[in-house]
């Protein structure tokens, strides 16, 4: 009751911020009309669900569609959304309807219109088709149980590419379409991308996003993204994703199982199904890069680059370092470059290049820049010349090749400090002797002083601690383990004993909640009280709770096969009840309250 309270008076307050004049919020939203079902096919009987969504204003004059072919069951009915952010407002009105499909055939429902700040809007339509009721739907089969899930949850993987060059790159993303919000458990089976090499996409939001897909609207998750280079050409192939689920639906009651009161009033229950999802295949055509007019330098660059150059000194004395930088920018398979091989002047000794990069992976593909930079020592004087560096790439865009080259650089090497340059007797330059006497240090003729030690290492206390240390370190881990088994045993005596007491209290919140008219949080409290009180009485982890070891355990102990039944059908009617609530939902609470209480006792009594 508080949070609805706090919640209607954040929505009072935003409004009467939005009525202040010049307080400069202002709606984040375009204004949009949007129309969406909850499927496009089903049998005739069933009901479809329609949503119009009305984003960037209040709205006025609202008009739906006749729903020709339908029966209109319930609607128009209304909610509203408004959030700020930063002091931009967002606000969405809904009408939702709940249609009864007559019979079989194809249907268009036709597009609603609203007045938004002087404009009228419209939807799109939306084309519906009616299947001829199957034998189970004119029994009462639950519709969705008989829906093929292959509708409510697949996947499909998109390629902003599908012929290219080698080496070209290809964004490519897997996308989940689920109209599920949870699942009870999901396996992924990543694709085998044979023939590409693969360089993955960050996601910075794993957030599903809604999506509006012929008129149905899915929640939506990237499962891969990815940016592929091909490694050879012909026909490669983008191989399926598989996702494997357990999902939650409506079913009925197994013939096995005897019906209880319950099933009179509440219908079906749940189940768990499992469900395989697997993408399509894509093939990709990979296209030989064309031997025409290939540059003698070529390496395998594909994409679009740029190169730059720069030296730190054009002037310099010998043994005094130059550097000699390079830098190739741009989108492509940056990462797979091999770096150019400029060719340096014999009188400079040079080292292997110090590689930088700064490569950013996204949607858009990769693109960023190497730099390769090199250390140069020259040993003679004089003037020199370092050639220009070339390097070449094939642009995809204009199917050619493209060479680029660095500019040439004249370096004046000044003689250095005592370095004339003569060469002594051994045929060793001076300035080679100098590099030597940097490089290599005299070996000392004498003998350093040894600090002497009086006393013997092994003989010292720090001896005979580290020695004993071991066996203090089994004794204290023995004691641990001993009272952690302790600690152990009396939290799930504690949890055992106080299983009713915590029972009780969620049943005094669940009066409460029928008390305010409250169906919904009415039986998430029972619910939560039932599985809680065994999760408690049997020491077994709520997760690991299912129907079947419950079961197990309670015959065991030697239960009444009725208060087991009788357990179990509450626990399904109450979910049932959360999941689809309705009038008869309302009206029966307090009998299953009343059964509630009645069961904890009886449970209470089985398992002393």
């Amino acid at each position: 009751m508080y949070r609805h309270l706090a919640a209607n008076a954040v929505l009072l307050f935003v409004g009467l911020i939005m009525l202040v004049p010049g307080i400069g919020l202002r709606n984040l939203d375009a204004q949009t009309l949007s129309a969406s079902v909850d499927r496009n096919t089903l049998a005739a009987g069933e009901r479809l669900s329609v949503t119009f969504e009305i984003k960037g204003g209040s709205g006025r004059k609202f008009k739906a569609p006749p729903f020709e072919g339908f029966n209109l069951l319930s609607g128009p009915n209304q909610s509203s959304n408004v959030t700020m952010i930063n002091g931009q407002v967002s606000q969405t009105i809904s009408y939702s309807y709940v249609l009864q499909a007559t019979q079989q055939g194809k249907y268009t429902i036709k597009p609603a219109s609203v007045e938004i700040n002087g404009k009228t809007f419209r939807s799109k339509a939306i084309s519906v088709t009616v299947k001829k009721a199957s034998a189970k739907s004119s029994q009462g089969q639950n519709a969705q149980q008989s829906m093929d899930l292959s509708e409510h949850i697949f996947l499909r993987v998109r390629a902003d590419k599908r012929k290219v060059y080698q080496g070209e790159q290809i964004v490519v993303s897997y996308k989940l379409y689920t109209r599920f919000e949870q699942f009870a458990d999901y396996d992924i089976k990543q694709p085998d991308l044979s023939g590409f090499w693969v360089q993955e996409i960050d996601k910075d939001d794993n957030k599903a996003q809604i999506e509006v897909l012929n008129g149905v609207r899915y929640l939506v998750h990237t499962l891969k993204h990815a940016v592929l280079f091909p490694q050879r050409s012909g026909e490669l192939q983008l191989d399926p994703l598989e996702f494997e689920c357990v999902v939650r639906v409506r079913a009925q009651q197994k013939r096995r199982r005897r019906r209880s009161l319950f099933d009179d009033f509440f219908g079906e229950s749940y189940q768990n199904v499992k469900h395989t999802a697997r993408s399509k295949a894509v093939k990709i055509t990979v296209l030989p890069l064309p031997a025409a007019g290939k540059p003698a330098d070529f390496s395998g660059a594909v994409g679009k680059f740029t190169l730059a150059s720069s030296i730190s000194s054009q002037e310099t004395a010998v043994n005094e370092a130059v550097t000699f930088k390079m830098t190739i920018a741009g989108d492509g398979n940056i990462k797979l470059l091999n770096r150019p091989a400029p060719f340096f002047p014999s009188a400079f000794e040079g080292y292997d290049p110090k590689t930088s990069e700064n490569i950013k992976v996204s949607a858009k593909g990769v693109s960023g820049r190497r730099s390769f930079e090199y250390l140069l020592i020259p040993r003679t004087p004089g003037e020199y010349k370092i050639a220009p560096v070339s390097f070449s790439y094939f642009d995809p865009k204009s199917e050619s090749y493209i060479s680029l080259q660095t500019d040439e650089y004249l370096i004046q090497v000044a003689k250095g400090t005592g370095a004339g340059g003569a060469a002594v007797a051994t045929g060793i330059s001076r300035e080679d002797v100098e590099i030597l006497s940097r490089d290599i240090s005299f070996i000392k003729t004498t003998l350093p002083a040894f600090r002497r030690r009086e006393e013997s290492f092994y003989q010292s206390p720090l001896t005979y601690s580290l020695l004993a240390a071991p066996l203090f370190l089994f004794i204290g881990f023995v004691f641990y383990l001993r009272r952690s088994n302790e600690l152990r045993g009396n939290e799930l005596l504690s949890r055992n004993r106080k299983a009713t007491k915590l029972a009780r209290g969620r049943l005094a919140q669940a009066k409460k909640a029928m008390s305010d008219g409250r169906h919904e949080v009415f039986y998430d409290e029972v619910s939560k009280a039932l599985w809680g009180y065994l999760s408690d009485k049997l020491s077994i982890p709520l997760a690991e709770l299912n129907k079947d070891n419950v079961t197990a355990v309670l015959q065991s102990r030697a239960a009444h096969e009725e208060t087991i039944e009788r357990y179990l059908s509450t626990l399904d009617h109450c979910e049932f009840a959360r999941f689809a609530p309705g009038s008869q939902a309302d009206q029966d609470m307090q009998r299953v309250y009343q059964y509630a209480v009645e069961l904890l006792t009886q449970m209470e009594e089985a398992l002393k």
